[in-house]
């Protein structure tokens, strides 16, 4: 009986004789069996689909170019034509002014102009818990529609969040229970404070007149309508977060502080 080596010996000279001949491997698959199960080494497989193995994918194979903007979107890198992240809606810098205590059970907006329809997912606003009485105070974000320059019909509201006293100063993300799409126009942008009065501070931009508030009871949420309501001279630290894939565009504020996530 023939040991493998001889077998090894025998199916060399059985190759060599079919390559002078103008014969492939392909074409004995009975040899090639025979030859792994010798455990002869077959040489490694270099190509696939007529590439060279391990080769970048050819930017004229239309396969390849949506396998590649598939991958830039999965991973939110979005690629050379990928559109520029969107801007948020509001005030996305801390203003000077961050020790405003927050009444109790009360509204404060301030007005915002959204030059082109977006889906935002949260609101994020700059608050701390140093306003002084111990306790916990609850917030919310509200987005009223805009009638006659004046806040008009409720748009949205957020989730609910407790501020505990001591709080750092940071910037909260009030989310949305679902994304919130709004078209082009005027929309004021706020806080509803719950009745703990001063933990929470807020914060904003010194400006008169920028702002206005009225007095709505927390704990049955925010009214359908805005109502009645006094001038005040904060512009809140709040802006609307888009709903994106990616980075948020950078901030570039006055006093060098940014946005929040």
């Amino acid at each position: 009986m023939l040991g493998s080596r001889d077998v090894g010996r025998v199916l060399s000279s059985v190759l060599v004789l079919a390559a002078s001949a103008g014969g492939c491997l392909t074409s004995f698959p009975e040899l090639r069996g025979a030859r792994e199960d010798t455990g002869i080494d077959a040489a490694p497989d270099t190509t696939s689909d007529g590439g060279s193995a391990g080769a970048p994918p050819d930017a004229s194979d239309p396969d390849a170019t949506d396998a590649a903007d598939a991958a830039d979107a999965l991973d939110g890198s979005g690629g050379a034509d990928a559109p520029p992240p969107t801007p948020p809606l509001g005030n996305a810098c801390i203003g000077e002014t961050t020790g405003n205590s927050a009444s109790a059970d009360a509204v404060r907006v301030t007005r915002f102009v959204l030059a082109a329809g977006t889906k935002f997912d949260a609101l994020v606003a700059y608050l701390d818990g140093g306003g002084g009485p111990p306790g916990i105070q609850l917030v919310r974000g509200v987005i009223y529609g805009s009638q006659s320059g004046a806040p008009g019909a409720l748009v949205a509201a957020t989730t609910d969040a407790a501020v505990g006293s001591g709080s750092l100063p940071n910037w909260w993300v009030l989310s949305f229970a679902s994304p919130v799409t709004l078209g082009p126009g005027e929309y004021w942008l706020g806080l509803h404070t719950g009745p703990a009065k001063a933990v929470l501070r807020y914060g904003g931009f010194s400006s008169a007149g920028a702002a206005v508030m009225t007095y709505d009871t927390f704990a049955d949420g925010p009214s359908a309508t805005f109502g009645a309501y006094t001038l005040f001279s904060v512009s809140l630290s709040i802006y609307a977060r888009p709903l994106q894939a990616g980075p948020p565009p950078t901030t570039s504020c006055p006093n060098g502080a940014e946005g929040g996530t």
